[in-house]
């Protein structure tokens, strides 16, 4: 068995921000709103403003074992990192999902960082602080690790030796 690293960790959330670019748009009523939580919706509508992106033509939709590996990302979201201060700047789930989301989706996150008033450096560290928190409590509840696609290792990897 595979030991969990913080590596392995981020390639779940790598994963689980490319499966929520392949989703198709929400269309429900306003008044309703979803059940995304709202740090998350704001990313991903920030993303997805068609005025900052050229949108490829179609995107591959996820598959339903993908799906559900993103679904568990969202769910270690809400349990390990939602307790977390807000200190000046960004969240550590903040950081961790702004730079996943950056990184599948094509964005600066220097530039992200720059236009929400971030300093790079804190992020970076803040990230890796969500990260750490999210390894250690699968590890201390005991749960199952299930890996992410080989793509998604292979960026981690790349971006290891660099």
């Amino acid at each position: 068995m595979t030991e969990l690293t913080k590596d392995l960790v981020y390639a779940r959330f790598l994963e689980a921000a490319d499966v929520l670019r392949r989703l198709p748009p929400v269309k429900s009523p306003k008044a309703f709103g979803c059940a995304m939580p709202d740090f998350l919706r704001e990313e991903i509508d920030d993303a997805r403003d068609p005025r900052q992106w050229a949108w490829p033509e179609r995107l591959e939709p996820a598959s339903a074992a993908q799906i559900s590996r993103a679904d568990e990302v969202l769910d270690w979201t809400l349990k390990y990192l939602m307790d977390w201060p807000r200190h000046r700047g960004c969240a550590p789930r903040q950081a961790l999902w702004g730079v996943a989301i950056c990184a599948m989706w094509g964005r600066s996150f220097s530039l992200e960082c720059r236009k929400r008033g971030w300093s790079r450096t804190t992020a970076w560290r803040r990230m890796g602080h969500a990260l750490q928190a999210v390894q250690n409590g699968l590890l201390k509840d005991g749960i199952v690790f299930r890996m992410p696609d080989v793509d998604y290792l292979e960026q981690v990897e790349q971006k290891s030796a660099s």
